[in-house]
């Protein structure tokens, strides 16, 4: 998703059409898995 927006944006500055978003704030999520260690 990150990448599609940039390449949007990246587009619209090229045409030198405005870009109104400025900062974008994607949704995240960590998985915690068993592979990750631990803090001791």
């Amino acid at each position: 998703e990150k990448g599609i927006r940039a390449v949007k944006m990246l587009l619209k500055l090229i045409k030198k059409q405005p870009v109104a978003e400025k900062n974008i704030t994607l949704p995240v999520s960590l998985i915690t898995r068993e592979s990750t260690a631990g803090i001791k």
